[in-house]
């Protein structure tokens, strides 16, 4: 996720086409990308949580990503879905704006902690 954050800051669309699923990618192109992300200036990334490891095949990770396009600040908020293809993370899917995590709720990282015990403290 992190490498994909830097590359919209760098309007790497190269990179973000080849980092994006092949069934999800439909009519972009690298140039599309390198023209989407240099139209706005990327300013913080935010993880609120992730999970996948290197022996997973799927794995999530919710950000928040601020950016300034066109003199206004917004907020992208999303909870993206990564699948592994041929050994490599690939950006599928995500949700914008998803539900708020009750603190007493069951951590989404997959640890068996509730949220307030694991990746809540990790905010903090």
């Amino acid at each position: 996720m992190r490498s994909r954050y830097s590359a919209y800051r760098l309007g790497l669309g190269e990179y973000l086409y080849h980092t994006w699923h092949p069934e999800t990618r439909n009519e972009l192109t690298p140039e599309l990308l390198t023209e989407s992300a240099r139209e706005s200036e990327w300013l913080g990334l935010e993880i609120v949580f992730s999970h996948g490891g290197a022996e997973d095949e799927q794995g999530e990770v919710e950000f928040k990503a601020r950016h300034k396009d066109q003199g206004r600040i917004y907020l992208l908020h999303e909870r993206s879905l990564f699948l592994r293809v041929q050994g490599h993370w690939k950006y599928h899917s995500g949700r914008f704006n998803p539900p708020k995590i009750g603190k007493n709720a069951p951590c989404p990282c997959g640890s068996p902690k509730k949220y307030k015990q694991c990746c809540a403290q990790r905010r903090a």
